[in-house]
């Protein structure tokens, strides 16, 4: 009875070594993984920057208000790449009023203006 008991433990601890060790390895690869192909790096990620990168640049804004970005030249925009992004976007002479679903817009407004302000100073 003993030995069978004994058996049981050391087969299911077995179990949980080689379920540790797996889990480790995937920990590792996926560590590596992100370090080498950071989100910043990539073109196509939901990104802060990327997302400023299709208004064209900093450079391009005046100024930002509740919802609207007025930028300097509307021409600069990646409309393309903005419905990449899944954007809803209404575009005049002056302004874009972005809109999304699923993302807090006014997180991002929030950021650009200060980053704005930051630039202005």
């Amino acid at each position: 009875m003993l030995v069978i008991l004994l058996t049981l433990f050391s087969i299911i601890f077995l179990i949980f070594l080689i379920i540790l060790i797996i889990y480790l390895n995937l920990r590792k690869y996926n560590v590596l993984k992100y370090e080498k192909y950071k989100l910043e790096n990539n073109e196509n990620a939901f990104t802060y920057k990327n997302i400023l990168k299709c208004l064209g640049g900093i450079q391009n804004i005046k100024k930002v208000d509740e919802n609207k970005i007025y930028l300097l030249s509307t021409s600069l925009v990646n409309k393309n790449k903005l419905k990449y992004f899944k954007f809803k976007y209404t575009l005049s002479d002056e302004f874009i009023i972005l809109e999304i679903k699923g993302f807090n817009i006014k997180l991002f407004y929030k950021k650009l203006n200060n980053q704005l302000s930051d630039e202005i100073i």
